[in-house]
């Protein structure tokens, strides 16, 4: 097409058009098993789109599912005008397919294809549903879909509707079985489950939600709980509604088996009806799922069911011989079978000859019997109807004849006035003429002093006679109807002055103690003629009875002592009557008790001057009779004087002076038991300036001579406030006694006397500061030889001191293994530190070797991991190597190993003639050899078989050397003869085998290392099957390796591997203990109870008795896992009986709440 303008062609011109045939959407066909019936979910389709006579045009394809969205698929060109168009669908139910050609939508489309699942819902199976959900608990059910095939859980979904309509959708989790719905229970009630599959609904189910479990929303109620009639049921509903689905329980304990019968009411409710037998209490328990029910167990009273068979009546109203006409009469009614309480009705009606009816009266007992009181006013027979809640009791009516005349003998004459009387008050008495008939009373008393008699007509045939003697002594009382004298007259009443118990005076403490006498002054001047008795009750009911003292004019003490703290009752009766407010109820508290111990005043705050003297108070008026103890300790560690005045109000007043700055332990225990807040921590500051103090005196010379005086006078005119402080230290770590005197015009005299030869360290404080040049040393000697040896002696000291001292060496066992975790320091007398030298002897041993420089007690402190080790510290005195005087050195003076050599040597050298004598005194007698060195030194070897400390005495002519008495800390190792071993489970030995075979173990020894690291030494043995075996008491669950070393070598595949199970671990709260040895006894005999540890594993016992006497404690093992203990007290009152195992309290015997038993005589 040629487009020209003015002959000119436009741009783009010419344009070329190339003319088609038009498109007709309506020719496009579409087929295909992808739009017919039979398409599946999850199986590939396809359907073919033919175009060819639909002329030109593109074709479009758009496939959703049921929820509309969108499916993928694929369109392939045939290159023949057709298509191919494939499809997987993933859901079931309708599809859309819609065709566009040429973008216009062919008349077919959209295209509706129903997709059929490709699982058989008819095999899906709903499960769970015979659980009952817990409201506010998640439920849940499982849809079953094993038989129907595979199945994604993006086409299982359930609704769940709730009792009052709420919905909410079910949760889907993969199962086992196929899927698990799960959803909420709010409420109870019925919960409708519609589930789906693949859009396919399932039938829906329902499940029930019930309460939870709750026995406390159980209700019970009706008759039956409180009461009910033999051989009637009795019934009662129990409601549990509300209560969750649990198990109902019901039994009915009583005098008899009473058969039960439920019905149930289907509405969360049942009635009970049970069959009681026997009349009396019965006990109704209700459980739910194993717990009573609130109220449970109910009490209910069974009634005999009414039987008046058994009613009996009788007395003198019914005498078969008649009664006596106009006289007052009765009898009795006996009712017991029936009632036991005068619950029924009892009435009684009398008709007389002439047919006149009247009703008796009948009084009720209230004890099931009745007293039925009537007076004939006619001759002949009356008639006497007697019922029992309108029923007729049998012999009912009574036939009784009324006859004219009387009966002296049916008299009675009764009451305390012919007992007994006291002069001046009335007493009375009571005549009772029922039945007797009629006749005249006489009435006579005769006696000491006329008696005035007043009578008192009951109008019911008893009279009271009342009469005043006013005088003293034997009384005859006559009384006589018609005449005659009734039965038992004349009555003889001795009558006795007033003695009135309630005018009695009575004082006693309102604090008592146990163990403290206790005194009750009891007056009864005013109360008559008499003697007291006093009888005191304690908690525990035991009664027994105070001793009485006179002390004249009617006033006596009563005396006892209670033993034992708590609630007393104290009886005081004057001539066997109680006086007033008897009994007495008073409350006995402890001996002592040392928390209600005050103490204050400046001594025990913050900031006291040092050097200045203090004081502080210690009030114990409410604490009981004990006596306090106050111990005072410096910064250092070191006692510190005090002085306690009593003064006598139960009050003390403690003085001491702190002479040195710094904190302050005040420990102050009652009855050895510590004060609350106590140790009091005080904090000592300085006072003063110490450097304008000066010294001077024949006192500090460095040469003085033994046993004389000497002074130091200290100058503090310009120091200010403050006191002179000082102490004088010996080389044996003594101190020595120092006089200080205040001159009163600023000087201070300090007076020592040097008692031994050596040096003596002298420290001279003011204001609790060292005084500049106040700290030296002097050195004390003992005459010419003194001096001569001073002066040698600082010679060489100058240039070889330390040749002086012999050298120091210790052994002490503390694991091999852990050399590096050991350290050690010594304290010198002049209380310099020093750091010895530490060597590993590779045996489980440690070698610590330490060069003295100076004379006297050192203290050796050794330290595992930073605590200190078993004995630790370790004391040992050092001398110089000449010295003239015998001396002794060696490791056995300090320290040693139990059931091992401990030595040390005596240097008599020089010393002149004299006995030499050695002692050794500690936990277990010690065998003592000592060896003659034919050189003047004599080696003494002893043998400790027990640890603990032991004191070793050396003398020579009858005295102490140097150092004597020496302290030596024997530490033990754990010997399986110092444990109480248990029984541990069956199978399980208390020794482990080696698997080593060694002929002699006596130069073997071994340690063992637990899985934390910590070493310690164990016992060898040779097993009956020749094996090298230990034992030990495992205190860790794990691998511990045993090191055997034979001379400081590992022997033969040592370190051997053994494996602690928990089984073999101590266990103390599994032990038990019982026996009546535990909670009572009696002095002198043997008491007894029993440990059970054989559960318990692998753990020494240990037993202790803590009380008023000492008792022998005697362990007997019964070789079944248990032992049985003895002891034999000599005192009573209350013992504490600690048990434990592996170290620790056993269940019941622990610090708070130890096993107590009261022992009595």
């Amino acid at each position: 097409i040629l487009i020209d303008y003015g002959g000119v062609a436009i741009p783009n011109s010419p344009f070329r058009v190339w003319p088609t045939e038009p498109s007709n959407p309506s020719k496009v066909r579409v087929y295909g098993p992808g739009i017919e019936r039979g398409v599946k979910m999850n199986s590939p389709t396809h359907f073919i789109v033919d175009c060819k006579e639909a002329g030109p045009g593109d074709i479009s394809i758009a496939l959703t599912d049921t929820k509309n969205q969108d499916v993928p698929f694929t369109i392939d060109d045939n290159q023949d005008g057709t298509f191919r168009i494939a499809y997987t669908p993933k859901l079931p139910g309708v599809h859309c397919i819609s065709v566009l050609f040429g973008d216009n939508e062919i008349p077919i489309s959209p295209i509706k294809v129903n997709v059929e699942p490709s699982v058989d819902i008819s095999k899906i199976r709903i499960e769970g549903l015979d659980t009952m959900p817990i409201v506010g608990q998640p439920a849940q059910v499982t849809l079953n879909t094993l038989a129907a095939g595979p199945l994604s859980p993006n086409v299982i979904h359930a609704k769940i509707v709730g009792p009052t309509g709420n919905t909410q959708e079910a949760v889907v989790t993969p199962a086992p079985q196929g899927y698990n719905l799960r959803f909420n229970v709010p409420e109870p009630g019925s919960y409708l489950i519609e589930p789906d599959v693949c859009t396919l609904p399932l039938r829906p189910v329902q499940v029930t939600a019930i309460e939870p479990l709750d026995p406390n929303k159980v209700r019970a109620y009706g008759p039956g709980l409180s009461q009910g009639t033999v051989n009637k049921p009795a019934d009662f509903i129990v409601d549990t509604r509300g209560a969750g689905n649990g198990q109902l329980g019901i039994t009915v304990e009583g005098p008899s088996e009473s058969k039960i019968d439920y019905q149930d009411n289907n509405d969360g409710s049942c009635r009970v009806t049970y069959h009681p037998t026997v009349a009396g209490n019965y006990n109704i328990n209700i459980l739910y799922e194993g717990k009573h029910i609130p109220g449970s167990p109910f009490r209910a009273a069974v009634r005999a069911d009414l039987d008046t068979r058994a009613i009996r009546c009788y007395g003198p109203g019914l005498d078969p011989n008649g009664v006596f006409l106009e006289s007052p009469t009765e009898f009795t009614v006996d009712a017991k079978s029936v009632t036991g309480s005068g619950s029924g009705r009892v009435e009684c009606l009398l008709t007389s000859p002439s047919g006149r009816i009247v009703r008796c009266p009948v009084k009720n007992m209230a004890d099931g019997t009745y007293q039925v009181q009537y007076a004939p006013y006619e001759s002949g027979i009356h008639q006497i109807e007697v019922t029992y809640e309108n029923i007729p009791v049998p012999g009912s009516p009574f036939r009784v004849n009324a006859i004219p005349g009387c009966d002296p003998m049916r008299v009675r004459a009764y009451g305390p006035g012919l007992e007994h009387a006291i002069t001046n008050e009335p007493t009375t008495f009571t005549i009772e003429t029922k039945g007797a008939g009629q006749g005249s009373l006489g009435l006579a008393i005769e006696g000491p002093s006329e008696a005035k008699m007043v009578c008192k007509d009951n109008q019911d045939g008893t009279c009271i006679m009342e009469y005043l003697p006013t005088k003293s002594g034997q009384y005859d009382i006559a009384v006589k109807f018609a005449e005659q004298h009734v039965p038992g007259s004349p009555f003889r009443v001795q009558v006795r002055d007033r003695l009135d118990a309630n005018r009695v005076n009575v004082k006693m403490s309102p604090t008592m103690r146990a163990n403290v006498l206790q005194e009750i002054l009891i007056d009864g001047q005013a109360a008559g003629p008499g003697t007291p008795a006093v009888d005191i009750t304690d908690i525990h009911g035991r009664r027994k009875p105070a001793s009485i003292r006179p002390r004249g004019d009617g006033v006596y003490v009563g005396e006892f002592t209670p033993q034992i703290e708590g609630p007393h009752r104290i009886d005081i009766n004057w001539s066997d009557q109680p006086i007033r407010q008897s009994p007495f109820n008073v409350q006995v508290l402890p001996h002592f008790e040392p928390h209600k111990v005050i103490v204050d005043g400046p001594g025990i705050h913050n900031g006291i001057p040092a050097s200045l003297e203090t004081y502080f108070r210690i009030d114990t008026r409410d604490a009981g009779f004990e006596h306090p103890d106050v111990l005072i300790k410096n910064p250092e560690g070191l006692l510190v004087p005090s002085k306690i005045v009593d003064n006598k109000d139960g009050t003390y007043k403690v003085t001491y002076k702190p002479n040195d700055v710094g904190r302050y332990l005040i420990n102050v225990n009652y009855g050895g038991i510590p004060i609350n807040n106590s140790p009091f921590n005080v904090k000592v500051e300085p006072i003063g300036d110490p450097t304008k103090c000066h010294i001077s005196g024949t006192g500090t010379n460095p040469n003085l001579q033994v046993g004389e005086e000497y002074t130091i006078t200290v100058d503090t005119h310009e120091a200010g406030p403050g006191a002179v402080t000082c102490r004088i230290r010996s080389t044996l770590g003594n101190d020595l006694d120092i006089d200080i005197v205040d001159n009163e015009d600023g000087t201070f005299n300090l007076f020592y006397t040097p008692h031994n030869p050596g040096n003596y360290v002298i420290k001279i404080k003011f204001g609790g500061q060292d005084i500049p040049g106040g700290d030296f040393v002097v050195t004390a000697g003992d005459g010419d030889k003194y001096y001569r040896d001073t002066q040698i002696t600082e010679t060489v000291t100058s240039r070889h001191t330390a040749s002086q001292y012999r050298p120091v060496d210790f052994r002490l066992p503390v694991g091999g293994g852990q050399f590096g975790d050991i350290s050690a320091l010594i304290r010198t007398p002049t209380g310099r530190i020093h750091t010895p030298i530490i060597e590993d002897n590779q045996d489980g041993t440690v070698s610590i070797k330490y060069q003295p420089s100076e004379v006297g007690l050192h203290e050796l402190d050794v330290f595992y991991q930073g605590q200190p080790i078993a004995g630790s510290p370790f004391k040992f005195h050092v001398d110089q190597v000449q010295t003239g005087y015998v001396t002794a050195y060696g490791p056995g003076l300090s320290h040693g190993i139990c059931n091992e050599a401990c030595s040390f040597r005596i240097i008599t050298k020089d010393a002149g003639s004299g006995g030499l004598s050695v002692a050794v005194e500690g936990s277990s007698k010690a065998e003592i050899q000592c060896k003659d060195n034919k050189d003047g030194t004599c080696d003494v070897t002893y043998w400790p078989t027990a640890p603990g400390e032991y004191t070793i005495t050396v003398k020579f002519a009858d005295k102490h050397i140097v150092g004597s008495p020496f302290t030596a800390k024997i530490t033990g190792l754990p010997s399986m003869d110092q444990y109480k071993r248990s029984h541990v489970m069956v199978g399980n030995q208390n020794e482990f085998s080696l698997r080593v075979t060694e002929m002699d173990i006596h130069d073997l020894h071994a340690t063992i290392r637990s899985p934390s690291g910590f070493e310690e030494p164990c016992i060898l043995k040779k097993l009956a099957n020749g094996s090298l075996g230990i034992s030990f008491v495992p205190r860790e669950i794990g691998d511990h390796l045993v090191n055997v070393y034979r001379d400081g070598q590992h022997i033969k595949n040592s370190p051997f591997r053994i494996h602690v199970g928990s089984a073999e671990i101590g266990d103390a709260s599994k032990v038990r203990v019982y026996g009546r040895g535990l909670q009572e006894g009696y002095s002198y005999q043997t008491n007894d109870f029993t440990v059970v540890t054989r559960d318990a594993g692998y753990g020494g016992l240990s037993l202790s008795i803590e009380g008023p006497s000492k008792a022998d404690i005697e362990c007997h093992d019964n070789e079944d896992g248990s032992c049985l203990v003895t002891y034999k007290p000599t005192e009573p009152g209350i013992y504490i009986i600690n048990v434990k195992f592996a170290d620790k309290h056993v269940p019941g015997s622990y610090s708070i709440e130890k096993k107590k038993a009261e022992i009595t005589n």
